[in-house]
């Protein structure tokens, strides 16, 4: 029964197609962020938060600052009015796991700071 469905399976394959997926030069990103938030444009992950109160805006740059001390990624960090915009380079070729680590420390930045004054009211 087992041998039957596979071999429905594999006979059912277009001849053209291959199980082995073949790398395309034109892919640059072979890696990307489960977070759909982020934007992959040109080798950078892109993400622009929106903040409820200035307050809660300077906490997460003035901790987003600390972070780029810290790291080893390349970030730029861009705020105006509400808005807090990052950009996180790749270093390499294409987006690795060191920009996808940064990005997910990203997130637990914002999800601290946005913890840290919910609490406080």
């Amino acid at each position: 029964m087992l041998q039957e469905v596979m071999c429905n399976y594999f006979n059912s394959i277009n001849e053209n197609s291959n199980l082995i997926p073949i790398l395309n030069n034109q892919i640059q990103n072979p890696i990307l962020p489960k977070n759909s938030s982020w934007d992959i444009k040109d080798r950078r992950l892109i993400r622009e938060y929106s903040f409820e109160s200035r307050k809660l805006k300077e906490a997460f740059v003035i901790e987003m600052l600390k972070y780029i001390r810290d790291s080893s990624c390349d970030i730029q960090v861009t705020f105006r009015e509400n808005k807090v915009k990052v950009i996180i380079k790749a270093l390499s070729s294409s987006v690795s796991t060191l920009e996808i680590e940064c990005q997910k420390d990203i997130k637990k930045i914002k999800k601290d700071v946005s913890y840290y004054f919910a609490s406080k009211e």
